[in-house]
């Protein structure tokens, strides 16, 4: 009888195991519905404290802790006494940090925040690896989720200005599937919560080299419009004379190509801008070419060149007279570059200094 009595010390020491194990189940639970509730009062009452990337992370580790606390109540029973202490102890550590992180958010502190909030993912991954759980696939989407995050916040100070209407619609749509991505991770499908904010990744990505691209074209077509609605204006004071009624015409057309370049542009439409100046500068020059502007021009420059080198065949030992038609031959040089431009007022103005400085020569010299 009092064989069947005794208890069996390894019996003894496994029921003491169980109801250890039981207990600290127990606690865990009893703290994690006690932050939960915290958590909480946080998201309804705070929410307009924290700047709203703060106030995303914060509920995001919430959220990580809620499915930690799942993962480790759901294998409790199969782990070590010391193992799920250790868990249990982490996830405290865990606990109070995200608590501390929401106060310095109510405070107004949040690169604090920020930091303590991520340090205690830190704690409650520590805790899944304490017993023995640490899924590394699921960390490594974590990790590919939370870079999407950062890309996305970052993604705007790449773009100077309002973003165009198509980019801005591509952006919101990668904010959309980033968000998918997170409920995917956050149900229990990491792999395909990974496929798309690895997509997500891509789109921002290109949005982003598209932005640097038109940034740079954007500064480019500001320095031709200001050069192309200058020479536009020149021409309309060179043709005003003009007997060709057909050149006004295009003229007019130039002009109002520069207004819709103008209006592309502002639209952040810039493609289309570049065409329409590009239009804008080729009707100009048809437009010069019908009144025969740039031929007048080059033909009193070819005329006056051919006079300073005569004049300065004379002027040997005249210093002041080399001096003259030296300039000369300088302003007839610069004349001839603008007319390669299509600048033809501005070479006209070089040319009639070049031959003011050749008659002086002249002066010098006597007939």
């Amino acid at each position: 009888m009092k064989r069947l009595l005794r208890v069996h010390p390894a019996r003894t020491h496994q029921s003491e195991s169980i109801g250890l194990v039981a207990v600290l189940k127990m606690t865990l639970i009893a703290v994690f519905v006690s932050v939960g509730l915290n958590l909480i009062a946080f998201d309804s009452a705070n929410a307009q404290r924290c700047a709203d990337r703060v106030q995303t992370e914060l509920e995001r580790t919430t959220q990580i802790l809620e499915n930690v606390r799942d993962k480790v109540v759901s294998i409790a029973h199969t782990v070590a006494p010391a193992q799920l202490d250790r868990a249990k102890s982490l996830m405290k550590i865990a606990i109070t940090v995200q608590e501390e992180a929401i106060k310095n958010c109510r405070a107004g502190h949040p690169l604090l925040a920020m930091r303590l909030t991520k340090e205690a993912r830190d704690k409650a991954h520590a805790a899944l690896g304490a017993v023995n759980t640490r899924d590394e696939s699921e960390s490594v989407v974590l990790r590919h989720l939370e870079k999407t995050d950062e890309l996305l916040a970052r993604a705007p100070e790449h773009v100077d200005g309002p973003p165009p209407p198509e980019v801005r619609a591509r952006f919101e749509r990668a904010v959309e599937m980033q968000r998918r991505a997170w409920e995917l991770y956050r149900s229990g499908n990491p792999l395909m919560a990974l496929k798309l904010t690895r997509e997500v990744d891509r789109i921002v990505r290109g949005l982003i080299k598209n932005a640097r691209i038109d940034g740079r074209l954007g500064k480019s077509l500001e320095r031709q419009f200001e050069n192309i609605s200058n020479r536009v204006a020149e021409l309309r004071a060179e043709i005003a004379d003009c007997d060709n009624p057909q050149s006004g015409e295009l003229l007019n057309k130039a002009e109002n190509a520069l207004r819709e370049a103008k209006e592309l542009f502002e639209n952040q439409h810039l493609q289309q801008a570049r065409t329409a100046l590009r239009l804008a500068g080729e009707l100009g020059h048809k437009a010069q070419a019908l009144c025969g502007i740039e031929t007048r021009a080059g033909k009193r420059l070819e005329t006056l060149k051919r006079r300073a080198i005569a004049l300065e065949e004379r002027a040997a030992g005249n210093d002041q007279a080399l001096k003259l038609i030296q300039s000369a031959q300088s302003n007839l040089a610069e004349a001839e570059g603008l007319i390669a431009e299509g600048l033809v007022r501005a070479a006209t103005g070089q040319i009639k200094a070049a031959e003011m400085l050749l008659r002086q020569a002249q002066r010098l010299l006597g007939k």
